[in-house]
């Protein structure tokens, strides 16, 4: 399946493919034209049927869709075919209080811990937010104005951090099921001020992390994709801005 988040509404398209690859999206594969909204709708509000600017979606191994609902200052939890989402751990607008959000940007689910593990902007703070009958908040990493979360195959997390302009890599502690970064973390990408030189970055959004631990970043300010590989000190301009750069 492919997902994509329009204003206000998360849109589920459906794909048909000549063969399944283990990694690989093969060229064959058809997209859909059409779309089944499975999140939200036209209208933005407060209310369990609507969401406010969503900016990030994760889905769980049960097929559960958790919307970070930006503006809502909450994480909605929706099912397939459902009218209404769930409160996860949160909702009640903003607030100081350990189960509440800023402007949470993104979501991803760890299924080691059965959690999810949020980017809450506006509180500088990275949370886990744990399921079952005691449902919490706890945080992860704080003072960090982190934008958007990835997790590679050992996983360690990274964060971008807007206001550095860097990406940062950090070792998890497990404890039970509750994780906690280890230290203060390992910059992986820019972290040498803000600019357009290939060791730096301008306000980082989103990341990605291969199976190569390579790191993707889009350097927003600067209109390109970045490619920074294993213990590299400089990047390379992977999409955008063709510009020769110096470090």
């Amino acid at each position: 399946m492919f997902s994509k988040v329009r204003k206000h509404k998360l849109l589920y398209l459906p794909f048909f493919y000549c063969f399944l690859a283990p990694i690989n999206i093969s060229s064959d594969y058809k997209w859909s034209p059409s779309a089944a909204t499975v999140a939200g709708n036209s209208e933005c509000g407060p209310d369990l049927a609507r969401l406010h600017r969503p900016s990030s979606v994760c889905i769980d191994d049960r097929g559960g869709i958790f919307v970070a609902d930006q503006h809502n200052h909450r994480i909605v939890k929706w099912m397939p075919h459902g009218k209404r989402g769930k409160l996860v751990g949160t909702g009640k607008g903003i607030g100081n209080g350990q189960m509440e959000l800023n402007c949470p940007t993104d979501v991803i689910f760890d299924s080691e811990t059965d959690s999810l593990i949020i980017s809450d902007y506006g509180h500088k703070r990275v949370v886990q937010c744990s399921f079952g009958n005691n449902e919490c908040m706890t945080t992860v990493i704080q003072d960090i104005k982190c934008r958007e979360l990835a997790m590679d195959y050992q996983r360690r997390l990274y964060v971008t951090n807007e206001e550095n302009h860097e990406v940062k890599q950090f070792v998890l502690v497990q404890k039970s099921d509750k994780i906690k970064a280890k230290d203060n973390g390992k910059v992986v990408a820019g972290g040498h001020g803000q600019g357009n030189g290939l060791n730096q970055l301008n306000h980082p959004q989103c990341v990605f992390v291969d199976e190569y631990l390579q790191v993707y970043v889009s350097d927003s300010d600067n209109h390109r994709v970045m490619k920074w590989k294993e213990d590299a000190q400089v990047g390379e301009v992977v999409a955008g801005d063709n510009l020769q750069r110096k470090a």
